[in-house]
């Protein structure tokens, strides 16, 4: 069973036994590895899709992406956590074991963060706001990290995907 199905037949936390039948967990889309693309959690949107960054912001992600020349085979997208609902340590911890799966198989050569939560379970330390972290570098053992910030501020990600997909294609 690969990842996605695994994801999709998930039960491990209580925000999967609270949500409806037809609404399962939102495994992470795409081919790349290249460039992983990690948001905080799923939406209604997305859920009713089922595919992730089927919002607002990540159809606004969708055109940056595309406006920085960078081929969506190259990119894989997913959420910290696969359901929509309340986000709580408990959720995280469990969810977190699919996003180590989904790196461990994609094996991106970077990983872009948006969110706060996010940050956190990657254990980045900073005494700042996201916002003035939002663009510097990371590293997290043997993945290099960018830190984007939330997804509210994805206009400003152009420039960074286009910089980092530039460090990609070395």
């Amino acid at each position: 069973m690969n990842i996605s199905d695994k994801v999709r037949n998930c039960n491990a936390c209580p925000m999967r036994s609270n949500l409806p039948e037809c609404c399962t967990p939102v495994p992470g889309i795409g081919n790349g590895h290249k460039l992983m693309m990690i948001a905080e959690s799923v939406n209604e949107t997305d859920v009713m899709v089922g595919e992730p960054f089927m919002c607002k912001n990540g159809q606004l992600l969708y055109r940056i992406i595309k406006d920085a020349d960078i081929p969506l085979d190259d990119v894989y997208l997913t959420n910290l956590v696969k359901c929509n609902g309340k986000v709580t340590k408990k959720v995280i911890t469990k969810c977190g074991n699919w996003l180590k799966e989904e790196i461990g198989e994609i094996q991106p050569e970077y990983i872009i963060l948006f969110g706060k939560k996010v940050a956190e379970y990657f254990s980045l330390d900073y005494e700042d706001s996201l916002f003035k972290l939002q663009g510097k570098y990371y590293t997290c053992p043997s993945l290099h990290t960018l830190l984007m910030g939330s997804n509210k501020n994805l206009i400003q990600t152009k420039k960074g995907l286009k910089e980092i997909y530039g460090l990609c294609k070395k």
